[in-house]
């Protein structure tokens, strides 16, 4: 959608939606997320003419008449949907299905097509609109004009029809529950042929028993809803299971009710949307016409726009294409080819085209190694992970995860929290748990370890497979997440897991569509898929397991609450957790998780191998190195056909959604691969070092005009004054006179009192005393012209990262570097005082002993960022913490009096 954006004219998909999609509200509710202006406005056109519909001398409609519950509008979708766009919307979403020819659904097709035909002829005495092809009489029939009718004759006519069904189909299912009315349903089709049992009911008898005829509607209730009905005394309704076996695709009914009917819109709200030129998914869609609750701008001039820059994008399309022309909702406007996947199609790539081990290097090993506390700290470290859940830290305990592992000796957990744990390599299933999923205990150094998975199962691979137009399933890349206790699925009693860890932000995620393997080639995708850590519902490794993306811990079951059946490893991972083991109590929902999910062979490497060797920076990594990168990627012009740069958001030193997405487009535009990993080969190509944390190119060019503030150049009245100072004055500085100076030319460049991200503190402090100083002025804030500029470039890249926290400058330098009373340096105009950093904005001074306001954390992060745009500036600062860090100590130093200050050289 980004690049679709781009070829739209926009900087991205998110800059479209904040200048085209706005608020919007129809039939007094609020549309979800808004909508286009140019959509909305024939919405609103349509609202009017069908209010005249309903009361034609001009009487307002009460929301009741309306009859809607809810609209949708922008929202996320894969594929050529309108929705992302904010051109379509959906009308009660829960009552208005999408009915038959669903994109990617022929066997599901295959099975509901006879229920749709069987329904009408027994209720109706006539056949379906809905499956049958061919002809006008079919919502799939898309041409605009027919001898004997308009387009709005037919909108009018197909509408009737479908209202017809759906009304049969209510009663249909009502009659089911009762014996009585059905037997008066099928003496009213007395003496119906064989041919009519045989090919609609799929019966051999003239005229089928009442149980066999009940019997098979059950079926068909199972086969619309995908669940069991109500309940019929002495029947049992079939196994969805069994009926749903080979099937992809969800029913048509999925958490609806047959009973209800699928069409629940007024004919006055979908004539009026049809005059005013909008589609209506139940019948414009061509091929896949049947989506009753969906409305596009799909005739619109934006969509004309939209489909052409996806047919310049789109790559050689997996699909046949139609045979006639038609802007279908799904996935490049035409139907899949059905494959059927086994589970034996769902395999672990190979390394070198792995997203998790390609960066590596290293072959799988056999040989079993310890796995600590300490271990978790390197591999934190070397993925510049922070292991705090949130700035207040409340959680002792780490969760970790690796990809690829197994407990040594075919033990399935470490049996609680331990000082080591023996772990194995393994390669990734689809079919059986061969992951570690643990906890880290950072107070006491131990660990926990149980078998577990992070991938999906196969079956919902496959189901995305079928279904690319929906987001289905996918594989979480490796890297650092936060997850919050709540509950998983809180909607569906069936499948609820109260006590889950919810993962709940926008990430990214990788997705296979043409086989059953995760490789670098395969989609990326962006958002938030809901990949939750939960129990597997089923209770050893071995088993199955229920996940689309999910991470699972063998346990638990369906039907599950807050007091049953938390059990097998699911229960002792709760426990080491510090959660409750047995029991999901209400007061633990909110409890935040840092999450680690990395490799079994990076937990391998790291006991061997140098933190250098395995630095990396990934999704969730964080500080100085992710900025660079962010700084390179907002310098990089995208590849032809693409437009703008490759990163346009905030420098914030954090690897989210935005920045993952930038590098993984850069990624893909050099060899159409992808791991959303950084090396630091990778990185050397950028031109920045990710184990030394150094840029290696030229500084960052300052801007060509700085905002609002530049030097201000001393008039020749004051350099002259100066001068005159430098000749005359007789203050004393440890018993010395001062010394006569040299006046530099150069040093005559003022830093302005306040500017982005900056104010001044004790400015023009020499004034204190002018008569000792002999200087009426007390100027003190001079330097040469490019350290001014770079001062006030220091604070705007600053003020980009924490506008709540200005910083202080202090002393410079005098005019002309002339001898200074308070100072044994500052005279040469490269020399800057400032404050440190505070943990909340204010003023005064302080030491860096005073805990209380002293933020060390920003203060390495202002010393990485003056690095960063000047890689040769050093300090001097007084902070233990900082000179005596491995990471700063090359250019940091200790120095007398410089407790309360930081002193910048360039």
């Amino acid at each position: 959608q980004d690049e679709i954006a781009v070829e739209l004219g926009y900087a991205s998909h998110a800059d479209y939606l904040s200048k085209e999609v706005k608020p919007a509200k129809l039939f007094g509710l609020t549309v979800e997320n808004g909508l286009r202006d140019d959509f909305y406005k024939k919405l609103q056109q349509g609202e009017k003419e069908a209010a005249k519909l309903i009361h034609p001398d001009g009487s307002p409609v009460s929301a009741s008449q309306w009859g809607i519950k809810g609209i949708r509008g922008q929202m996320k979708r894969t594929g050529r949907s309108w929705h992302p766009w904010g051109a379509a919307i959906d009308i009660d979403y829960s009552l208005n299905p999408y009915i038959m020819h669903e994109s990617g659904e022929t066997a599901m097709d295959a099975l509901v097509a006879p229920i749709y035909r069987r329904i009408a002829l027994f209720i109706l005495k006539r056949d379906s609109v809905i499956p049958k092809s061919g002809t006008k009489d079919a919502i799939r029939d898309i041409s605009e004009t027919f001898k004997d009718e308009s387009k709005k004759d037919r909108v009018s006519r197909l509408y009737d029809s479908l209202s017809e069904e759906s009304d049969a189909m209510e009663k249909y299912f009502k009659i089911m529950l009762d014996t009585t009315l059905l037997q008066k349903e099928i003496d009213k089709h007395k003496p119906f042929g064989a041919a009519f049992w045989q090919d609609t009911w799929g019966v051999k008898d003239q005229t089928p028993s009442l149980d066999r005829v009940q019997e098979i509607m059950m079926l068909d209730y199972v086969a619309l809803s995908g669940k069991t009905g109500p309940a019929i005394s002495g029947k049992t309704y079939p196994d969805p299971k069994k009926v749903f076996k080979d099937i992809s695709g969800d029913a048509p009914f999925v958490g609806r009710k047959p009973e209800d009917g699928f069409l629940a819109i007024r004919k006055e709200i979908v004539t009026a949307f049809t005059n005013a030129g909008l589609r209506w998914g139940a019948i414009d869609f061509g091929n896949p016409s049947g989506d009753v609750m969906h409305f596009d701008d799909g005739w619109g001039g934006f969509a004309k726009k939209k489909v052409a820059a996806e047919d310049k994008l789109a790559p050689k399309p997996k699909t046949k294409g139609l045979s006639y022309d038609a802007w279908d909702e799904q996935f490049d406007y035409s139907e899949p080819f059905d494959k059927t996947y086994t589970a034996a199609d769902a395999k672990w790539a190979a390394d070198k085209i792995s997203p998790d081990y390609r960066h590596l290097g290293e072959a799988l090993s056999s040989a079993p190694f310890d796995f600590t506390a300490a271990t978790c700290a390197a591999l934190c470290e070397a993925n510049n992970f922070n292991v705090k859940s949130n700035p207040k830290d409340p959680r002792d305990e780490i969760i970790f995860a690796l990809r690829g592992c197994c407990l040594s000796g075919g033990k399935e957990s470490s049996g609680g929290l331990v000082s080591t744990v023996k772990l194995i390599e393994a390669v990734p299933d689809h079919q059986a748990s061969r992951c570690v999923i643990g906890v880290w205990k950072r107070s006491t150094n131990q660990v926990a370890a149980f078998l577990g998975s992070t991938v999906p199962f196969w079956e919902g691979m496959k189901k995305q497979a079928g279904r690319p137009n929906e987001d289905l399933c996918n594989l979480m890349p490796t890297g650092r997440y936060k997850f919050t206790v709540g509950t998983h699925r809180p909607k569906e009693p069936e499948f609820i897991i109260p006590g889950a860890l919810r993962q709940q932000t926008d990430v990214a995620m990788l997705r296979t569509f043409d086989d059953l393997i995760y490789e670098v080639t395969d989609t990326w995708d962006f958002g938030s898929p809901f990949d939750n850590i939960h129990p597997s519902r089923h209770p050893n490794p071995s088993d199955p397991f229920s996940s689309e993306g999910c991470m699972t811990i063998p346990g638990g079951g369906k039907f599950m609450t807050r007091t049953k059946k938390h059990d097998r490893l699911w229960s002792e991972f709760r426990k080491a957790a510090g959660l409750t083991a047995a029991d999901a109590p209400e007061n633990e929902d909110g409890f935040q998780f840092v999450v680690i999910l990395l490799t079994g062979r990076e937990a391998r490497l790291i006991n061997n191998s140098t933190k250098k060797s395995l630095t990396r920076l990934r999704f969730g990594s964080e500080g100085v190195d992710v900025r660079t990168l962010q700084l390179e990627l907002s310098l990089l012009d995208r590849k032809a056909p693409g437009k703008g740069k490759y990163y346009a958001g905030k420098q914030d030193g954090g690897m989210g959604m935005t920045t993952a997405k930038a590098y993984i487009d850069w990624q893909k535009d050099q060899d159409g691969t992808a791991d959303g990993i950084v090396t630091p080969a990778i990185a050397k190509s950028l031109g920045f070092d990710i184990i030394n944390h150094v840029c290696l190119k030229d500084p960052v060019p300052l801007p060509k005009q700085l905002d609002a503030v530049t030097p201000i150049k001393l008039t020749d009245d004051i350099i002259k004054e100066y001068k005159k100072i430098n000749d005359t004055q007789k203050w004393k500085k440890k018993g010395k006179l001062p010394e006569k100076r040299t006046f530099n030319e150069d040093i005559v460049w003022e830093l302005p009192e306040k500017g982005d991200g900056y104010i001044i503190y004790n400015r023009n402090d020499q004034l204190d005393k002018p008569a000792d100083y002999n200087d009426p002025k007390g100027l003190d804030e001079i330097g040469t012209k490019a350290t001014i500029e770079k001062v006030i470039a220091i604070a705007k890249e600053w003020n980009k990262l924490h506008s709540d926290q200005p910083l202080q400058f202090g002393d410079i330098s005098r005019p002309g570097g002339i001898d200074t009373p308070d100072h044994s340096g500052h005279m040469k105009g490269t020399e800057v005082d400032m404050r440190p950093l505070r943990k909340k904005n204010g003023t005064g001074g302080f030491k860096y002993t005073d805990t209380s306001i002293y933020s060390v954390d920003l203060t390495k992060e202002f010393i990485r960022c003056v690095r960063l745009l000047y890689p040769s500036t050093t300090f001097y600062f007084n902070d233990k913490a900082i000179y005596d860090d491995k990471d700063f100590k090359a250019f940091v130093s200790e120095e007398p009096d410089h407790d309360n200050h930081l002193h910048l050289m360039f």
